[in-house]
């Protein structure tokens, strides 16, 4: 019996291939369709119902964002990055939102995305390892609270896990065309597939993931039809780089989420790793498991069917325990630009594991699926968001008069949803990188500017620090007098005051409070 998910047979031509029409053994008995039918509509149903208590939440700063690009003329797009991410997904939500323009309506393209997964991950597992394996799959992939999270989200991590199932199954058919025989049959395969990982890569950088997962599948199967399938793949990523080079640099590698999440991880842990150096050293990680796989592909070793116990055992932990450490990660309160990266590998770490705990124990499959369910469940209150809605609310109905707000850029977007037409002319953007370099902005009610109350709007992020955004010279200034907090927001209130306070010192901010100043802002380019 095969223990990687694809059987692998041996054709008169010499190419291992798949055999048609099955892409896995199928020794598992079939379930009554009633039955089937029964537990697939229950996965669909608990997808969506553990997403639906987010669909009315505040908007959160990332979401507000993705509105915020929306509002800019369809030429923008096309002539630069307007975000850290490629265009695809604000275009497809550009057209979405000629329908109806309110933040639910928003989400529901998410939520589609999300609760469609479902039944496509039961289609692969059943294709690859019978109904069993499909519907374990796919309740593991309902039941995960990072499914139900980002599928109530106006962001794009839902519809790329869309596109990687589908791009998945076309790519595991095409190489089961090319199988069968079939000029016009491979043409529309192929086609099918250069579509879906086109859109894929369009969608999302975290695309690439998912693309180097099927390519990972086509060297287990031994590699087959080698020429058509690189040609395949030329296909896809060729227009992809054209049209990137032409596209203008907006920014630097170092100004991006991911090298400052390992810059503060690396301070957290006692090195000093600025935010380009770990720009420069994830460049060459991936540069080198390009060229590993380029070799892989080219000259690595064919994988068997025969393998030592030791293997397919150690495999099978692997997975399996890998599933329950990934329901613990997302336990974590924070750690977001590590989850965003698994939303597009659920579906296919769920088939793996799927297709491994049915070659185990029977009960230990059974056994996967309470513990995602109960830790949505318990993650439902705690994973309200950022409540901008309440907080400039709050902001709005109790700030004194004549208050003025300074918004910190990373927000603004956010901000502005909620605080217009109220706040008109009260706020005004704070640019964190361009310090001494404060907001003008006048008091409204003939108030004196020196007797204004001052708030500094900001979210309550490791990653960017109060002393950082302001110049030395401010707590010559001002006193803090009161500091408001709502989940995910914060509020500084100050008074003028000639002898200054002593909130801060003055002191040089930290190494990463001064690199959170360089993630990449919505106000950076395509205003």
């Amino acid at each position: 019996m095969a223990v990687f998910p694809l059987k692998i047979l041996k054709a008169k031509n010499g190419h291992c291939l798949n055999q048609p029409g099955n892409y896995l053994n199928r020794t598992a008995p079939r379930l009554n369709p009633i039955k089937q039918k029964t537990l697939l509509g229950f996965f669909i149903l608990a997808s969506y119902l553990l997403a639906a208590p987010f669909l009315n939440r505040s908007l959160q700063a990332d979401e507000a964002s993705s509105l915020w690009f929306t509002r800019l003329p369809w030429s923008t797009f096309l002539a630069d990055f307007c975000d850290p991410h490629p265009p695809g997904y604000y275009l497809l939500l550009k057209g979405w939102l000629t329908l109806i323009t309110s933040p639910l309506w928003a989400r529901l393209l998410s939520l589609w995305a999300g609760v469609l997964s479902i039944p496509l991950t039961f289609h692969l597992g059943k294709r690859w390892n019978g109904t069993k394996t499909g519907l374990l799959a796919a309740g593991l992939l309902a039941l995960h609270p990072l499914t139900a999270w980002y599928a109530a989200q106006t962001r794009m991590y839902a519809l790329v896990q869309l596109l990687g199932l589908v791009t998945l199954l076309s790519g595991t058919a095409l190489l089961n065309q090319w199988g069968k025989g079939g000029q016009r049959g491979n043409w529309k395969w192929g086609m099918f597939y250069w579509t879906a990982a086109s859109l894929l890569l369009w969608a999302d950088y975290t695309g690439w993931l998912v693309w180097a997962v099927l390519q990972l599948g086509w060297m287990a199967m031994g590699r087959p039809h080698k020429r058509r399938w690189i040609s395949w793949q030329t296909a896809v990523i060729l227009p992809y780089l054209t049209l990137l080079s032409f596209l203008p640099a907006t920014r630097s590698l170092a100004s991006g989420y991911q090298p400052v999440f390992v810059a503060v991880q690396a301070w957290n842990l006692g090195f000093f790793l600025p935010p380009d150096k770990a720009a420069n050293l994830m460049l060459a990680l991936m540069l080198a498991v390009i060229v590993l796989g380029i070799i892989a592909a080219f000259w690595g070793p064919r994988w068997g069917e025969k393998r030592p116990a030791f293997f397919t055992w150690g495999l099978r932990l692997l997975l399996i325990g890998g599933w329950f450490l990934l329901l613990a990660l997302t336990a974590v309160p924070r750690l977001y630009t590590v989850k965003r990266l698994l939303v597009p590998l659920l579906p296919a770490m769920a088939l793996a594991t799927a297709v491994f705990a049915q070659k185990s124990r029977r009960r230990l499959a059974i056994w996967l699926l309470p513990p995602g369910f109960l830790i949505s469940l318990l993650l439902l209150p705690g994973h309200a968001g950022e409540s901008w809605q309440q907080a400039v609310a709050d902001l709005t109905q109790n700030a004194p008069e004549g208050a003025i707000f300074w918004v910190d850029e990373m927000v603004v977007p956010v901000f502005s949803y909620y605080a217009e037409p109220e706040m008109a002319g009260r706020w005004a953007p704070l640019d964190g990188r361009l310090p001494p370099q404060l907001p003008a902005l006048q008091p409204a009610n003939d108030v004196s500017s020196s007797d204004a109350p001052l708030f500094l709007v900001t979210s309550s992020s490791p990653y960017r620090s109060l002393t950082a955004l302001l110049p030395q010279t401010f707590a010559q200034d001002y006193v803090l007098q009161e500091k408001m907090m709502w989940p995910g927001v914060m509020a500084y209130q100050f008074s003028a005051d000639e002898e200054g306070g002593a909130w801060w010192e003055g002191e040089r901010p930290s190494y990463p409070a001064e690199w959170g100043l360089l993630l990449p802002s919505p106000l950076d380019s395509c205003r």
